[in-house]
């Protein structure tokens, strides 16, 4: 990544979350009293930093990295002060990786209406309890479905820019 993109992302990843939280504090707003805005504003917040946090979650396990077995290009000397190593990288977390990826979208894709019910369920719960102006519980879907892509990139993205790095570094320390 050159310095621009660095740049780039790490701007989004405070952009793109406050843009979020901004439009939750301007849309409480249209509470009718002050202790229904306060209402509002703590139960959005909740609903969108539990949607960012899964989302995130969802982003580190598509992004967590593959150790780079081949041998092609490393000088011999190398190759064999590698294998001359008491040990070997544990990969258990790449596996077990791979394997919440594929049951994730397994499940998600078999239970796609089932999640599609709990979505507007969730929702309505939601906007039962904040009575705000408008249709309250396609912007509480909104909301989620934001802070859940918000997240996934921001997971994904810190995932594959900052775990190789460090990765890179506990290997090179041992």
């Amino acid at each position: 990544m050159n310095a621009l993109s660095k740049k780039t992302v790490r701007l989004l990843t405070i952009l793109l979350p406050s843009i979020g939280v901004l439009l939750i504090i301007l849309y409480s707003l249209t509470a009718p009293d002050i202790n229904l805005k306060y209402r509002a504003i703590s139960m959005l917040l909740l609903v969108g930093g539990a949607s960012f946090l899964c989302g995130g979650l969802g982003g580190l396990l598509f992004g967590i990295p593959k150790k780079n077995e081949i041998d092609e290009g490393i000088p011999k000397d190398e190759i064999e002060q590698t294998r001359n190593v008491s040990y070997i990288a544990n990969t258990n977390l790449e596996e077990i990786s791979d394997w919440f990826t594929k049951m994730i979208i397994g499940i998600g894709l078999v239970e796609v209406e089932k999640l599609y019910k709990w979505l507007i369920t969730i929702s309505e719960n939601i906007s039962d309890s904040i009575n705000l102006l408008g249709d309250s519980s396609a912007y509480v879907v909104s909301l989620i479905m934001y802070f859940l892509i918000i997240g996934f990139i921001e997971g994904y993205l810190g995932t594959r820019v900052f775990l190789p790095r460090l990765l890179t570094k506990a290997d090179g320390a041992t």
